[in-house]
């Protein structure tokens, strides 16, 4: 508490504190300007298995025309941001003749980094805030994309010529990177009078504290292992729905497995008037006198995601790519409902429904959501030695060219580590009402 006034009271914050004009000056303003394009090319290589994979006759393309933006910031990133960047994709069979193509938006926002490494200055990409893939055509996954880099050389002080090419592998492809971009940095600085009013006295809500005894119970859980798969099937909507993404006559199947490691804590607690020892806290607990919470969250859980579709015309494709899932929560008296969620799209995650073949995309699959499947914990389960959580998912979908049905459930075993509970005096700290923080000693 004295750490939150000394800090309000350091800033001036506090009620009956004179705030000070800020002092005018100039405002440094950079401001960057990108011109040129990146183009993003693969191709089915023989040498990287592509027959195996089905992925041969594929070549691609993802054209981005980045846009610049100013910042006030001493170091501008190079944002390169393109909402209406498209992927291109053809397939042709044996003979040479082209049998599908695919065509689908993949906006793609991400930083590139200008650094010096062994092989010279080279412009890396960095906190892809949308990543740049194939979307639902067949072709290397936002995972495979987020680390290129291409040639930089300056221009000036503080300007970059960043055209080149550079090559690497992905999956079954060949991935080239095609840059004729320059980002112009100039730099300008205008005149800034401050905000501050001198004299004011900014009203702050009051805070208050007190004391209270806090009834609470925690069990730890071992993550023991997961079995079991959550399944997506699905197929190309009639024409001419199918037809800008190339799905018309594709039929195909999502398989999902999932490892996971570490721990599991459930707690509920509740402000009480009297003493309550471990026994009667869990039996509290059991009986939903508490609101139960978990650290779900924390686990490390990785998804392998094992795709095969039959696109028709003798055409037909398979992969697996693993990435790392996330789990939540939602708690209430009496039992706690758990969930599996995909990365946030389009906060940087890449699509867990999407591997290089084509297919539906998260969007499709999930809508807006991004939970790929949940479950319910009673609080009266807590406390056996072995707890086993079931996760399901169901129900139907429809995209834009695909539709399908999700299905399938996963166990997650848990084995108990340690049970405590009790009471504790707590100190509570609310600012206008509203409970902010709860400082506790050792429970007793």
């Amino acid at each position: 508490m004295r750490a939150v006034l000394a800090v309000w009271a350091a800033a001036g914050l506090l009620a009956g504190a004179a705030v000070p004009a800020a002092a005018a000056g100039r405002a440094r303003q950079e401001n960057l300007n990108l011109t040129g394009s990146l183009t993003i090319a693969w191709s089915g290589d023989p040498a990287r298995g592509c027959a195996a994979a089905g992925q041969c006759g594929i070549s691609g393309s993802l054209e981005i025309l980045p846009t610049g933006q100013s910042s006030g910031s001493p170091s501008v990133p190079l944002e390169v941001s393109d909402d209406n960047a498209v992927a291109r994709v053809t397939q042709r069979g044996p003979t040479g003749a082209v049998q599908a193509t695919c065509v689908d938006l993949v906006p793609v926002d991400l930083t590139l980094v200008v650094r010096r490494t062994a092989a010279g200055l080279r412009a890396e990409a960095q906190n892809a805030f949308q990543p740049p893939s194939s979307g639902r055509c067949a072709g290397p996954a936002a995972a495979d994309l987020s680390s290129f880099s291409v040639p930089a050389r300056r221009l000036g002080a503080h300007s970059f010529d960043l055209s080149g090419q550079s090559s690497f592998g992905a999956g079954p492809f060949t991935v080239t990177v095609l840059s004729t971009v320059r980002a112009h940095i100039t730099i300008t600085r205008t005149a800034s009078s401050g905000l501050g009013i001198p004299g004011s006295r900014p009203a702050f809500p009051r805070v208050r504290t007190r004391r209270v005894l806090e009834e609470s119970a925690q069990l730890e859980y071992r993550v023991a292992g997961i079995t079991g798969t959550l399944t997506t099937s699905f197929a190309g909507l009639p024409a001419p729905l199918c037809q800008p993404l190339g799905a018309c006559g594709a039929s195909g199947r999502l398989s999902d497995t999932y490892t996971a490691a570490g721990e599991v804590t459930f707690a509920g607690s509740r402000a009480v008037h009297r003493r309550i020892g471990t026994t009667g806290a869990l039996a509290d607990l059991h009986a939903g006198r508490m609101t139960l919470g978990d650290n779900f969250g924390l686990l490390r859980i990785i998804q392998t995601a094992s795709e095969t579709i039959d696109e028709g015309d003798g055409l037909a494709c398979s992969d697996q790519l693993s990435q790392a899932v996330s789990g939540g929560s939602s708690g209430r008296r009496g039992s706690d409902q758990l969930v599996l969620a995909a990365p946030l799209q389009p906060l940087g995650g890449a699509d867990p429904v999407r591997t290089r073949c084509p297919g539906p995309s998260q969007l499709d699959v999930l809508g807006e959501s991004p939970v790929l499947a949940r479950g319910t914990v009673s609080a009266g389960s807590l406390g056996a030695q072995q707890l086993a959580v079931t996760l399901s998912a169901g129900g139907a979908f429809t995209g834009s060219a695909y539709a399908g049905q999700r299905g399938g459930s996963i166990v997650l075993d848990l084995a108990l580590v340690r049970v405590t509970g009790g009471t504790r005096a707590v100190k509570v700290i609310s600012i206008a009402g509203r409970v902010v923080s709860v400082v506790g000693s050792a429970a007793s």
